[in-house]
């Protein structure tokens, strides 16, 4: 019975911990004026033919900086708003028109393969762009 008992227990205070985890996340990704504020470094995600397999491979890309409702790359900057609930909407300098969307899960901000394209939703796909807060 002592063994049933701390396993429940267990269960329990995982359970409340990933809770707790969603909830402390979510607040990371509020508004486009305080919630997503920070440093990116983005890679694109791809695949190549390694040995017979394919094998999931990523290479450097843009770097951003977001800070209220503007951001800020090493080629200039401009504005970036929220758009239906996680979109971003970035407009001026080299990411102008670019559309993310930002994982509730984990703050990062995915962008397709034509950053002008909608969305892709929670995760990067051949040649979409994955952008990792780093501070």
């Amino acid at each position: 019975m002592n063994r049933k008992v701390l396993v429940v227990t267990g269960v329990i205070l995982v359970s409340l911990a990933s809770c707790c985890g969603v909830c402390m996340l979510a607040g990371l990704v509020g508004d486009a004026g305080g919630g997503v504020d920070g440093r990116y470094d983005c890679v694109v995600m791809s695949r190549t033919m390694m040995g017979g397999m394919l094998t999931p491979t990523t290479s450097p890309s843009i770097s951003f900086s977001i800070a209220g409702d503007s951001f800020s790359t090493q080629s200039g900057g401009g504005s970036v708003r929220r758009e239906e609930g996680d979109l971003l909407r970035f407009s001026g300098s080299d990411m102008d028109g670019w559309l993310g969307t930002v994982s509730s899960a984990s703050g990062v901000i995915y962008f397709r393969a034509d950053p002008h394209e909608r969305h892709p939703g929670g995760s990067a796909g051949n040649n979409e762009t994955k952008c990792q807060r780093v501070r």
